[in-house]
């Protein structure tokens, strides 16, 4: 018996005099991205959803914080996964966001000089407002993308499948917040 207490000693010695800690983290914070039309965990509010479901259809104002630091671009979609279409509905696809660039205003316009604009679901290069039909809630899901290229080298108007594959292949990172809708 003695010679098993001596070693089950000596470790708790050792573990006494030098605790387990975490090494210290250079992991960056992660990026975020914030609205106060459309907050995280909120209800689509009048103003983002489309006229026909009592609202304006106004793109969500958004900021971001904490990209990283090797960011050339950015790009934001909107999406509705419970959309009752394969692969869900895209709302709005907008890319060639300058780095400098951390926040879109309420109500972005068709044609801005602060982004390019893909075909939403509907087929205009523009955000179109949720409107589900009758059901449980929809998820909207707003996500900024961080990308490693200046520009995905698309015209306005393009197809959201394509834009959205070139900014899968340039993403470094992502933020999302998801607000819900129905009717």
């Amino acid at each position: 018996m003695k010679s098993r207490r001596l070693p089950c000693a000596l470790a708790i010695i050792a573990f006494a005099a030098f605790p387990l800690t975490a090494a210290p983290s250079s992991a960056t914070p992660p990026m975020t991205v914030t609205s106060t039309a459309m907050p995280n965990g909120s209800t689509v509010g009048p103003a983002q959803r489309l006229p026909l479901c009592g609202g304006q259809d106004r793109s969500p104002d958004l900021r971001w914080s904490g990209a990283p630091s090797t960011v050339k671009s950015y790009a934001v979609t909107l999406h509705d996964p419970d959309a009752p279409t394969p692969g869900g509905a895209w709302h709005w696809v907008a890319f060639d966001i300058a780095p400098n660039v951390t926040a879109l205003p309420e109500g972005l316009l068709a044609h801005t000089p602060l982004a390019r604009q893909a075909a939403n679901a509907g087929g205009d290069p523009r955000y179109d407002g949720p409107c589900p039909p009758p059901g449980p809630p929809h998820r909207y899901v707003v996500t900024v993308y961080a990308l490693d290229t200046v520009s995905l080298r698309l015209p306005d108007g393009v197809d959201n499948a394509t834009a959205r594959a070139d900014i899968k292949a340039h993403t470094i990172t992502t933020a999302q917040l998801i607000a819900t809708y129905g009717l």
